[in-house]
């Protein structure tokens, strides 16, 4: 398994990415209790390199095993686990939190994404199947989304790559 692919934009692709971010919600990370946050994991493990067109950063992580067949779960030291798609041709890295980390991981992406709307380095997707995503603007080729997501005790957020142009 690679640890980056590149998403197509193919209809195959849009629905594995929908099922990734999907299945994002299946599975429960252990991010309490530890010394660097999820969202400082997501940072800068995956957004970071995700807006520099770079392969995302698994150094010092572990794969952990698991039954779901469409991710790859990559453990830091801390107990933060990263997702990734099976598939390679597929560049999407998310995470997922519970309890006080999900409130604090929704604070700072809530921010980030502020920011970065304010900023125009975001804008809300007006694509049919992307709805609520936050996509890249004319600074990235090709385009990248960001999802993110609260509920009940849970938070979660990813960036994937798509194919798309400005």
């Amino acid at each position: 398994m690679t640890k980056s692919g590149v998403c197509k934009g193919s209809v195959k692709c849009r629905q594995s990415v929908g099922q990734l971010v999907g299945s994002l919600g299946v599975v429960l990370l252990a991010a309490t209790g530890a010394q660097a946050g999820a969202w400082e994991e997501f940072e800068a493990r995956c957004l970071v390199p995700m807006e520099n067109v770079a392969a995302f950063d698994f150094s010092e992580m572990d794969v952990v095993p698991t039954e779901h067949e469409l991710t790859v779960r990559w453990r830091s030291a801390e107990g933060i686990d990263l997702i990734v798609p099976r598939d390679d041709q597929i560049k999407q890295c998310g995470v997922e939190s519970k309890d006080l980390e999900a409130q604090v991981l929704s604070s700072k992406v809530k921010s980030f994404l502020a920011e970065g709307l304010k900023s125009g380095r975001y804008e809300l997707s007006t694509i049919s199947w992307l709805p609520g995503a936050y996509l890249s603007t004319t600074w990235r080729e090709t385009r990248m989304a960001i999802f993110f997501k609260s509920y009940g005790p849970y938070s979660e957020v990813s960036v994937s790559e798509l194919n798309l142009e400005s």
